[in-house]
């Protein structure tokens, strides 16, 4: 998990995807590596404030496919910075049913390098809960800019908008991010430096909340 454009995940994939869980994961590929599918089923959620409650009683289980000339999600990366001249793209769903806390989440996402430098991507959560009545739902949308190969280093340029919308018994809360990155990368994704400012602005029942914050991460992978 080191092939990212930014330092820090949006807000709404640390909700919605921000923890793991234990179990079994099954996936396959066709149409010579352009179809891919998952199956899995786990004892624990995977969603952020999970319990983490290993009840055999209440399996919970997943299931996606994603297709395109990317390769899997697992293999994909973000940014064009190979340059290749040639585009890529993946798009998938991913459906997932939490049994512990009733709840049931679709993520759909897709992504795309030009070959010439420029990427993009975008990503979607819905997740409704029968025991609260409730829906959820939050995207991200990103795009970048990486200079081709100068020397010893490669730079780059990022910027990403984030909301989510909950709903709740006290009120409903949103909340929107609004990101800017400059990397550096010195061996790809292996070594480099990213440097991003991140606005953040949180409504909760009527009540508003501006935070700004300032990431510098070094990372090297070996």
């Amino acid at each position: 998990d080191t092939d990212f454009e930014t330092a820090t995940r949006s807000i709404a994939t640390s909700y919605f995807a921000g923890g793991r869980a234990t179990g079994a994961l099954f996936s396959g590929n066709g149409m010579e590596g352009q179809f891919n599918w998952h199956a899995g089923v786990m004892n624990n959620g995977t969603y952020t404030g999970s319990a983490q409650a290993n009840d055999g009683t209440d399996m919970s289980f997943t299931a996606g496919a994603s297709f395109g000339s990317g390769g899997n999600s697992e293999a994909w990366s973000e940014g064009d910075l190979a340059h290749g001249g040639n585009m890529t793209w993946i798009s998938g769903v991913t459906l997932t049913q939490a049994n512990d806390v009733d709840l049931q989440t679709v993520n759909v996402f897709g992504a795309i390098k030009t070959g010439s430098g420029i990427a993009a991507q975008v990503e979607f959560w819905t997740e409704d809960s029968d025991a609260n009545d409730t829906t959820d739902s939050g995207f991200h949308v990103q795009g970048s800019y990486t200079m081709a190969q100068s020397g010893n280093w490669q730079p780059g340029f990022v910027a990403r908008i984030s909301t989510l919308d909950l709903e709740g018994t006290a009120g409903d809360s949103e909340a929107t991010e609004a990101l800017l990155g400059l990397n550096a990368y010195y061996a790809g994704h292996n070594l480099k430096t990213q440097l991003q400012v991140r606005q953040t602005n949180v409504d909760v029942a009527g009540a508003d909340a501006d935070s700004t914050s300032v990431d510098l991460m070094f990372t090297l992978v070996f």
